[in-house]
């Protein structure tokens, strides 16, 4: 297909996007299954650049609207889905993923078409003079936030807790996600499953940090990988791996995954325990956990046992369990890398909401904790309100827990220990998405 066609198809679905609360890889999948004329490599040119003009949103509007201000509006006309093309074109420059004279070539007559007032040429000349100059503000919030591409609210919460790392951590999280996997060692070796997807044309590398994890070079249709289908290995990003490896489950130990959803975890602390013992997963209904259902069917585990919070019997379980894993729901931006228009889609009030849910999670499940054992608290958020915070003011009312940095272990998986005892998986440390991990043993 040609360019001039696949950015059109780029600009609509920005267009879609900009209409929408939906999540966009929701939006683009629905997108694609539509247009099934788009073979596979125009659905990933399409998918990138609208990720990619998702991560870089800010910036490109920014870029677009002083190039606006310069030129009068009688000779620039953005109306429908070619006001998006200025700021494609903007973030292709940033990008410079192909040469960016190619993509102007391409693009000569789809400019001309929509804004005949004004030369692409006279665009290109003013992003080279001009487009690094954009969002130069004096105020460090401001000046990030365009930079960057994050809303000045999110910059200033991250400020005030990360000061001089804060534009790094930026920078991690505007990273595009590797394609990871799990291998599930109960069933085949790191190794072994390697060669298995290198047979099946899919090359990897080993993950830093977690043992079981490989990284994929490029996307592939997973329903077509035979090692898939037998449960060798699922699709899990490294960070979200090192929450199960701190956890730390023994073989034939009682674990309640006490925030299931579709079971990424769960799999994984069944892995560690060999499938034995007995893991009890919990979320609010059976809906959630639907995938996490057909995920153990396909992997022939045993030990895994699916209750709601509403079924779920606590009294029958009170003192038993020696694992509690609290992945509570939380603002997620720790997975901008992955779903940049997160950065778009929360707002600050949405953020303050969290807190309450998660203290009551960590009070609904601390009684099961038997004595001795231990209470996991994760989330893939960033924010100290929905972490330290909680984690502390639940510290402080329940004298019986104290909390408890797994040194050695983190050691192992060559993580950074820090003095306050929580652990920070941040994406400009290590090459994840990020999570806040807290473990509390129960003393008394």
């Amino acid at each position: 297909m040609k360019l001039a066609s696949i950015v059109g198809h780029v600009l609509e679905l920005c267009e879609i996007v900009e209409n929408n609360t939906t999540p966009v890889d929701k939006i683009a999948w629905s997108f694609f299954k539509e247009r099934h004329y788009l073979g596979s490599r125009d659905r990933a040119k399409i998918r990138a650049a609208v990720f990619g003009m998702q991560r870089n949103w800010r910036y490109i509007q920014a870029v677009a609207k002083e190039f606006y201000s310069s030129h009068s509006h009688d000779q620039m006309l953005p109306s429908g889905k070619e006001r998006f093309l200025p700021l494609f074109i903007a973030h292709a420059y940033m990008a410079a993923e192909q040469p960016f004279d190619e993509i102007l070539k391409g693009l000569a007559d789809v400019w001309g078409n929509h804004y005949p007032g004004v030369e692409l040429s006279v665009y290109q000349q003013w992003l080279n003079e001009h487009a690094k100059d954009v969002g130069n503000s004096a105020d460090i919030v401001e000046r990030y936030g365009i930079k960057h591409s994050f809303p000045d609210w999110m910059v200033r919460r991250l400020y005030e807790q990360y000061s001089n790392e804060t534009e790094a951590l930026l920078q991690g999280l505007n990273k595009m996600a590797r394609i990871t996997l799990r291998v599930n060692l109960h069933k085949i070796s790191r190794k072994e499953c390697q060669q298995r997807l290198l047979n099946e044309g899919v090359a990897t590398t080993p993950t830093e940090h977690s043992p079981a994890g490989l990284i994929a070079e490029k996307r592939y249709d997973r329903m077509a990988s035979s090692a898939f289908k037998e449960g060798l290995y699922e699709f899990q990003d490294e960070g979200s791996q090192l929450v199960s490896l701190i956890a730390h489950p023994k073989p034939n130990e009682l674990v309640i995954d006490a925030c299931a959803g579709g079971g990424g975890k769960t799999l994984h602390l069944n892995e560690m325990m060999n499938d034995t013992g007995k893991i009890i997963a919990v979320d609010v209904d059976m809906i959630r956990m639907k995938g996490l259902d057909a995920r153990i069917r396909r992997s022939a585990i045993h030990n895994i046992e699916l209750q709601t919070n509403e079924t779920l019997n606590r009294q029958e379980l009170l003192g038993t369990a020696d694992l509690v894993l609290v992945d509570a729901p939380c603002s997620g931006i720790g997975r901008i890398r992955r779903s940049p228009d997160i950065k778009w889609r929360l707002k600050e009030s949405h953020v303050d909401l969290y807190p309450s849910k998660q203290k009551g999670i960590l009070e609904q499940n601390a009684d099961i904790v038997k004595q001795g054992g231990h209470l996991v608290y994760a989330t893939c958020s960033l924010f100290k309100s929905e972490n330290e915070t909680v984690v502390l003011e639940f510290l402080s009312s329940r004298k019986e827990f104290i909390l408890r940095q797994p040194v050695e272990r983190m050691t192992e998986l060559g993580l950074q220990s820090e003095p306050d005892g929580f652990i920070r998986i941040l994406p400009h440390r290590y090459p994840t998405d990020g999570f806040f991990i807290a473990v509390m043993e129960k003393t008394g």
